[in-house]
């Protein structure tokens, strides 16, 4: 009996510990649960912070869970702390039991390494997100272009000076914006207020706006909040603009608490008392996507700014609105040739109408990086390079007007706050003196020209004095084309290299010589008959130029032309045509200073020409369109290739003619061409970044 009662206790004791362990288990469950909602609710809410903290506890619980580590590398990536998202993101690629697209972490990861200094174990992790997409395996192809150019992005560094600012604190600074007599910036650091308002992102204070002045040659005055645009949110950057008299600024669109955390760009100006007006909201700010970092072009009446609108290229592209008797245009998108697949960010237009930029998706050193395009040349954008550029984030440059220094922001302190530096450019000083070859005199109006070889970018454009000269700053270190032009004086081109920066000055003769001018009398004819109110084109196309005349009532008509080019004369009267070339060897005889001419028009003689495209690999490139381009008419027609890459098309046996082919990922280009000295034609085509 008593053995039976024993047994019966025993039971029950089981029973009961296993109900007990069976509610603790549902207990935990449920707790995890709820946990990873928390974290998941936070993770969207942008308090990345405290989700990955509360990340980190499941993941304690839950050892081989691959998204949860994902994830907390998401968050400190989020958070710019690189080194962990490293460590937490190969965490989850161990386990290797995602159920989610892992694309984004490898390229994460990817972009985490290059900051970190690995950038071999990079490009292992690029190629492996290079397999996910053609489209990926573009991003990843332009990111390994930049790690192999790496050491390039050194060559400049010792034309730059980099100082960091006394300003700066344990918290961030950034996004200088000149005003006044001093800056205007962006800074999360401590001050005492009775309501202490932090980010949820990162538990940090919220963003003010401070005001330093300048004092002697590097140095600042006292720093004071600048407290004109407080709201209790988040603010800055900020632009100011007509005398420091307007600004844009952004601010966050809600009210401290609330979930969402769109940036919005306001509007205020000053009073007549110099009071700043209650900021207005642009009429472009949207609840559904951002727009920010704004900055206003005071030669364009333009601001440009920062938004991930749809319809964009990437993440956050540039555009750019037109200020317009004070209403805002449409913004436009500024195009594939500066926005990209990644970020584009922090927009400025030097005086000179460079596009400065900071971007993650061109080719570039890690982070965000500095970049340069000339708006008035379409010129391909241009990494900076170190010293401005480094692995870490580079961004929010600003320059003076002569362009000789400037400030920028980076988080390149082991610290991983943001923070603002100094940058001077040590220009070289060029000085030159136009001379006439004849007799030696100095030459006054000349229109001087200086492009960056390598680039394009035209530099300078100064006029000679009354003495001959003039004067200009140039970087060191790289390959300039001057070119001189002036009436009636040949065009004059010398190339310069300067070698270092402490060279002050460099000084040379630039010698012009004198166009040996001819003058042609020449009449038009149709069946024997004279044409008369005939309009005629003269083209020079050694200066590009283009002179219209028109025949006189006899049918004939004048000019003065270049005795040393080859001159195209080209007329058109109901719908028949005619073309005469005149050679420089058919009027070099001793005093000869006329050359009669005859123009006849009459059917014109056709050639049939043929050629191959080819690929970036010199394979033929099937079914693609080329665009033939007739010089004298400006007429374009569009010729196909066929299976083997292979055209053909009829041009007049003596005009002039381009021939070119444009894509959004390819670029082909032949030099102008004469139908009657070429036999067969070969264009391969290049690569958007290919220089040429």
């Amino acid at each position: 009996m008593m053995k039976a009662f024993l047994k019966l206790i025993v039971a029950v004791v089981l029973l009961l510990k296993t109900s007990v362990l069976y509610c603790q288990d549902k207990n935990i469950v449920a707790h995890f649960k709820n946990d990873l909602k928390l974290a998941e609710d936070l993770y969207a809410k942008q308090a990345y912070l405290k989700a990955g903290e509360m990340f980190q506890r499941i993941a304690k619980k839950d050892t081989g869970n691959a998204d949860i580590r994902f994830k907390i590398g998401e968050c400190y990536w989020k958070l710019n702390n690189t080194t962990e998202a490293e460590y937490w993101y190969k965490e989850g690629f161990k386990r290797n039991n995602a159920i989610v697209n892992l694309a984004d972490y490898k390229l994460h990861l990817a972009e985490a390494l290059v900051i970190n200094g690995k950038k071999d174990e990079a490009k292992i992790w690029y190629d492996l997100y290079s397999k996910e997409s053609l489209s990926k395996r573009a991003i990843a192809e332009s990111k390994k272009r930049g790690l192999d150019a790496y050491d390039t992005f050194f060559r400049d560094s010792l034309f730059y000076s980099v100082k960091e600012l006394p300003i700066n604190s344990s918290a961030s600074e950034y996004c200088p914006t000149f005003y006044q007599k001093g800056l205007v910036f962006v800074s999360n650091r401590k001050t005492i207020e009775l309501v202490k308002n932090v980010d949820a992102a990162d538990q940090k204070n919220f963003l003010d706006l401070y005001y330093v002045e300048f004092a002697g040659d590097s140095g600042f005055g006292k720093l004071q909040k600048f407290t004109d645009f407080n709201t209790g949110l988040n603010e800055g950057p900020v632009t100011f603009f007509e005398n420091g008299r307007k600004a844009v600024f952004s601010k966050n669109e809600t009210a401290i608490g609330k979930d969402t955390k769109r940036l919005q760009l306001f509007y205020a100006e000053k009073d007549q008392n110099g009071k700043w007006t209650k900021p207005q909201a642009l009429p472009f700010n949207n609840p559904s996507y951002s727009v920010s970092h704004p900055f206003f072009d005071k030669n364009t009446n333009c601001l440009y700014f920062v938004s991930d609108m749809p319809g964009g290229y990437g993440g956050t592209d540039i555009y750019r609105s037109i200020f317009h008797n004070g209403a805002w245009m449409m913004p436009e998108n500024m195009g594939a040739s500066i926005n990209t697949s990644g970020n584009e960010m922090f927009p400025f237009v030097s005086r000179d109408s460079c596009l400065y930029f900071s971007s993650n998706g061109l080719p570039g050193m890690g982070g965000l990086d500095l970049f340069f395009v000339d708006l008035k040349h379409a010129s391909k954008p241009i990494n900076l390079g170190a010293p401005l550029n480094s692995s870490k984030d580079d961004f929010s440059l600003i320059l003076t007007d002569n362009t000789s220094t400037g400030f920028f922001s980076s988080n390149r302190k082991k610290s991983g706050g943001d923070d603002i530096y100094r940058i001077i450019i040590h220009k070289i000083k060029y000085e030159g003196v136009l001379l006439d070859k004849l007799k030696a005199l100095p030459l006054k109006g000349v229109t001087v020209k200086i492009s960056d070889k390598e680039t394009g970018k035209i530099e300078w454009v100064v006029k000679s004095s009354n003495k001959g000269t003039f004067s200009c700053y140039l970087m060191p270190g790289r390959y300039y084309l001057v070119e001189a032009v002036k009436d009636d004086y040949k065009v004059s081109q010398t190339e310069l290299y300067f070698t270092s920066r402490y060279e002050n000055i460099v000084r040379n003769k630039i010698i012009m010589e004198k166009v040996k001018k001819s003058f042609v009398k020449g009449r038009v004819i149709k069946d024997t008959s004279m044409v008369r109110n005939c309009m005629v084109k003269v083209f020079d196309f050694s200066n590009d130029s283009v002179e219209v005349i028109k025949t006189n009532k006899a049918g004939e008509f004048s000019c003065e032309i270049n005795k040393d080019t080859t001159n195209i004369f080209y007329a058109e009267y109901k719908g028949v045509k005619g073309i005469y070339k005149l050679e420089p060897v058919q009027r070099k005889r001793k005093g000869s200073v006329l050359t009669f001419i005859t123009l006849e028009l009459a059917p014109l003689k056709y050639k049939e020409c043929e050629g191959v495209l080819l690929d970036t690999l010199d394979h033929p490139s099937p079914t693609d369109s080329l665009i033939l381009s007739n010089e004298l008419t400006g007429e374009e027609e569009i010729i196909k290739t066929d299976k083997d890459g292979k055209f053909k098309f009829s041009a007049w046996e003596s005009g002039r003619y381009s021939l070119f082919l444009k894509s959004e990922d390819r670029y082909v280009w032949m030099s102008t061409f004469v139908p009657e000295k070429v036999n067969r034609l070969q264009l391969r085509k290049r690569k958007k970044d290919e220089i040429y």
